[in-house]
């Protein structure tokens, strides 16, 4: 045992350091998917997707730009994976200028879950004039864009030549971490009578909930919690589940270390003592 504590004594700063970024490192590769507290709010939002019959469609607006990609992506992502598993079909557009830059990841996630591009997944890109916007394409898809991301009429494809408008949609959801926000979509799906998802970062989450608490919108998700939560409730582990895994790894790390270090003092102390009673 004096060896051992005079060994630990001596272990270099720089392995608690190594230690440190490998407890991080290791879960953003690779989610463990440690065991987090999943919220109503998330079981919501999920139950809803859930309720959707397999050939629905769902309108996913990505109002946010790359400061707030680590919030509001993964609650899309999870969003998509869900809507491919079951089947519901999605498009997507953009309403902030850099939050349709992340469409071609979504597209792709959903291809490895059995969606096809023009008949499954189409990508409407950005379009201009926040409330303005997303009246006009609620109203009309192809007057107010009349073809998608790829150059391709909207005519031209399976699935906007069936879903045209607002009518042909069974929700839309909405990610942002500005504006448009909850106030501008709640009023353009209220008008159109649309079933409405609020897929918000952590600073607009409070704003949300009180929509979903006057039944103006199904479900409210806020930040990279609730994110992971969405993944571990699907049990597709994904980039939230992979940050949290990282932050829980090295608060697990902090409480061993200090309690390493707090043995080791109780241990010499007692040493020390029994030397003077000798």
């Amino acid at each position: 045992m004096p060896g051992l504590l005079s060994a630990l004594r001596r272990v270099d700063s720089n392995v608690i350091y190594i230690l440190v970024a490998l407890s991080m490192l290791i879960p953003l590769i690779k989610p463990f998917g440690i065991p987090i507290l999943i919220t109503q709010d998330t079981r919501e939002w999920a139950n809803f997707i859930d309720s959707l019959k397999r050939g629905d469609t769902v309108l996913l607006s990505s109002d946010y730009g790359a400061s707030q990609m680590l919030e509001m992506l993964p609650q899309m992502t999870a969003t998509v994976v869900q809507c491919a598993k079951k089947g519901i079909n999605i498009i997507l557009i953009g309403f902030s200028t850099e939050g349709p830059s992340f469409h071609s990841k979504l597209i792709e996630t959903a291809a490895r879950f059995g969606a096809k591009y023009g008949e499954n997944v189409v990508d409407l890109g950005y379009v201009s004039g926040v409330e303005m916007g997303i009246s006009s394409v609620l109203t009309d898809f192809a007057r107010t864009v009349p073809t998608d991301t790829r150059g391709t009429p909207l005519g031209s494809l399976p699935l906007t030549q069936t879903v045209k408008k607002a009518s042909g949609l069974a929700a839309a959801a909405m990610y942002s971490a500005g504006t448009p926000g909850p106030e501008e979509w709640v009023r353009q799906t209220q008008t159109h009578k649309i079933p409405l998802l609020l897929g918000l970062n952590s600073a607009q989450y409070a704003k949300g909930k009180p929509f979903v608490q006057a039944k103006q919108a199904k479900a409210c998700l806020g930040g990279q919690i609730m994110a992971a939560e969405y993944e571990l409730l699907l049990g597709v582990p994904g980039t939230a589940m992979g940050m949290t895994d990282a932050a829980s790894g090295a608060y697990i790390l902090f409480v061993i270390l200090i309690g390493l270090g707090n043995l080791i003092m109780y241990l010499e102390k007692g040493r020390a003592a029994s030397k003077k009673g000798g």
